[in-house]
């Protein structure tokens, strides 16, 4: 049996990446994918109200796929992945907290831990589950189990697409 788990952990992984989007797993592939255009869709809206958005994903190359949407729209957004220096880290956390043009931050799950984000009113957390390693992915205080709590007396929202 433990020598089967590695072809299920594969086969998990391939329709999670799917499940993501269609583009994960075929770089030749033409087509769209609702969970991108619903997540484009939520933040476009909270973009034109100003408010702050944390993207988590376990999948650098999903948010290579946002980051890449991002730039064609123009819009600007903080990057955290594993390949982010220590020194860039807080450049980029600098950048979301204090420019009023920046309105999302995409963050690779393993390094977002240890990060107060006070100002966010949204986290998008792209996966198909959310594990108990995303309770240190945003603030210490933000239980995954949970889709509402208050933070500096605003409301603030879990979304698992």
């Amino acid at each position: 049996m433990l020598k089967e788990s590695p072809f299920w952990l594969q086969g998990l992984t391939r329709l999670r990446l799917l499940a993501n989007h269609p583009l994960l797993m075929d770089p030749a592939y033409e087509g769209g994918s609702g969970k991108f255009d619903e997540i484009i869709m939520r933040f476009e809206t909270l973009k034109s109200e100003n408010h702050k958005v944390l993207i988590f994903s376990s999948f650098v190359k999903h948010l290579h796929l946002l980051a890449n949407h991002f730039d064609k729209e123009n819009w600007k957004y903080a990057w955290l992945s594993g390949s982010t220096s220590g020194t860039d880290r807080e450049k980029e956390i600098n950048k979301f907290m204090q420019e009023s043009d920046v309105n999302c931050f995409l963050i690779s799950l393993n390094r977002g831990g240890g990060v107060d984000f006070f100002c966010v009113v949204l986290f998008f957390f792209l996966r198909s589950l959310v594990e108990p390693c995303c309770r240190d992915a945003g603030t210490k205080s933000f239980p995954p189990d949970r889709t509402r709590q208050e933070c500096n007396g605003l409301p603030l929202y879990l979304w698992k697409p």
